[in-house]
């Protein structure tokens, strides 16, 4: 509720809003400096400063230069000091201790600001991120040798150093297969949108694209524990088991028939069990980089069991098509119509 409040004063007090950017600029009048002493009454915390000195610290950072940013901080900070001695000069004595009152209040705020946002920026400094295209996958080998396989359409973040007592992977979206390296003192996490992951040392793939509403958890050797985002009850996997969630709680666990099956793309193969077509023909737009387009919903609900290596998207098509009883039509290389 309180940011709600904060936000609705931005946007309807652009008087404020000039107010502050004529103090941060070394110019404001005296009417400025008291709009400002009496928000400041109401507000010390204030999202509207707070905004203007983050403004100028991300313009920095796109710079990813941490001399830049130191800079900006000593700059900010010096303003204050030597804006507060001149105006206290300058005005008459009834605004005199009023100035001092809100440099102390707006030189807190700023403090606080400027810390968080340069630990935050200089943190981004030692990220990686991954974005693997639709049509490819990624092998990647992660700081403690740990081996990650990120398939298509998948965008995944970690730190070029893991820290001394956990290592965490963020998923933002995608499907992702793991094999730990077993630490028994610091754990590994996965982070992704209905659940977080944690594990010592085992293989295992997590799926979570945005354009599904379901993720999921599968346990190809050792344990996993598996923790819904609304913090639900752990679920804990063995091999071949597999956890359903959506909306960051758990649906269903069940047994995966064939462990070969799991993270079968990383391998140029394509394997499913009982699957919905629906879910089939995403995962083939994503690994050929195609757009498929079905005329017939009554198909996409219908479950489907295939197994392919090393074939091409035509010959996966023909067999989906024979199959199901479906024709269907290729416009070009990038588009196909299921009819």
């Amino acid at each position: 509720m309180r940011n709600h409040s904060k936000q609705h004063i931005l946007e309807t007090s652009p008087e404020l809003h000039q107010a502050f950017e004529n103090y941060l600029s070394g110019k404001p009048s005296e009417q400025d400096l008291l709009m400002i002493q009496e928000h400041f009454k109401r507000d010390v915390t204030n999202e509207q400063l707070m905004q203007l000195i983050r403004g100028e610290l991300e313009s920095v950072a796109e710079e990813q230069n941490s001399d830049a940013i130191e800079r900006v901080v000593g700059r900010t900070d010096g303003f204050i000091r030597n804006f507060v001695e001149e105006k206290a000069k300058q005005m008459h004595q009834p605004f005199r201790v009023g100035l001092k009152g809100i440099a102390l209040m707006v030189a807190s705020v700023i403090a606080v600001v400027v810390a968080i946002m340069y630990y935050q920026l200089q943190s981004s400094h030692d990220m990686v991120r991954v974005e693997v295209p639709l049509g490819e996958k990624r092998e990647i080998t992660l700081p403690d040798n740990s081996k990650m396989w990120v398939n298509a359409g998948s965008r995944v973040s970690y730190p070029k150093a893991f820290a001394d007592n956990q290592r965490i992977v963020t998923v933002e979206e995608g499907q992702i297969y793991f094999d730990v390296v077993h630490e028994k003192h610091r754990s590994f996490i996965v982070k992704m949108k209905d659940a977080t992951v944690n594990v010592l040392g085992t293989a295992f793939e997590v799926k979570a694209y945005a354009n599904e509403t379901a993720s999921s958890v599968t346990v190809f050797s050792g344990k996993v524990g598996v923790i819904p985002a609304n913090k639900g009850k752990t679920v804990f996997l063995l091999p071949s088991q597999k956890v359903n969630l959506e909306e960051e709680q758990v649906t269903s666990t069940s047994k995966v028939a064939r462990a070969t099956d799991i993270a079968a793309w990383k391998d140029d193969r394509i394997a499913f069990e009982a699957e919905e077509f629906a879910t089939i023909i995403r995962a083939i737009e994503r690994q050929y980089n195609v757009t498929i387009k079905v005329e017939r919903p009554e198909l996409n609900k219908e479950k489907i069991t295939l197994r392919l290596e090393g074939q091409s998207l035509s010959s996966i098509m023909e067999a989906l098509s024979f199959s199901n009883h479906f024709t269907y039509q290729t416009a070009n290389e990038r588009e196909i119509t299921i009819k």
